[in-house]
């Protein structure tokens, strides 16, 4: 079996049938599909599917209005636990499946909101295309993300009671950046108005 970490990855292929020195048949252990490819692509790491993820190729699913995914044959095939199909994992999530195949993105945003913020609830009517700052609004206003204000930020340095004093403060930035043990930059960023804007 061909099953090898590259750095990329590892090779859903399996060697099926040899058919000559360079060429062998590859079963796809994804859409369980019969590929002739060649034995270095694979070998490589060049090739890693028959092609059915990187779209060259239709995936053998249908997706429907509701949000489920059915093989072909009409299985259900969304996952339930996040372990994926047959143990392999996927990187298709399945609102973004929906809204490709049903919702018209005439403005190419990049990311799918679900209106009342229920992630389960891959429904048509649910999603909706929308920018990132849009996205991350609508979860900070839904209670699904905590907006993080002052200290509780771990990339800021001071609290918003002592960068209110640096705003008010008369004082130069030379002599709050000594007493205060921080940079400048630091200060004018805050006096300026370009961190701790909220204050």
């Amino acid at each position: 079996m061909v099953k090898k970490k590259f750095k990329r990855g590892i090779s859903y292929l399996k060697k099926v049938k040899y058919v000559s020195t360079k060429e062998s048949v590859y079963l796809c252990l994804i859409c369980l599909s019969k590929t002739r490819i060649y034995d270095k692509r694979v070998s490589t790491g060049h090739t890693k599917t028959c092609g059915c993820v990187s779209g060259r190729k239709p995936l053998p699913f249908e997706i429907n209005r509701d949000g489920s995914i059915t093989s072909l044959g009409g299985y259900d095939l969304t996952s339930k636990k996040g372990l994926g199909y047959r143990g392999f994992r996927s990187t298709h999530y399945v609102h973004r499946l929906v809204a490709e195949k049903f919702i018209p993105n005439p403005q190419g945003l990049g990311d799918i909101n679900h209106k009342n913020g229920d992630k389960q609830d891959n429904r048509v009517e649910n999603l909706e295309w929308c920018s990132r700052s849009h996205n991350l609004k609508h979860a900070i206003r839904t209670g699904l993300k905590k907006y993080k204000e002052g200290r509780i930020s771990t990339r800021r340095t001071l609290t918003n009671e002592q960068a209110s004093f640096i705003k008010r403060s008369k004082l130069g930035c030379t002599t709050l950046a000594k007493n205060m043990g921080i940079s400048k930059r630091v200060i004018l960023d805050i006096r300026h108005n370009k961190t701790y804007k909220e204050i």
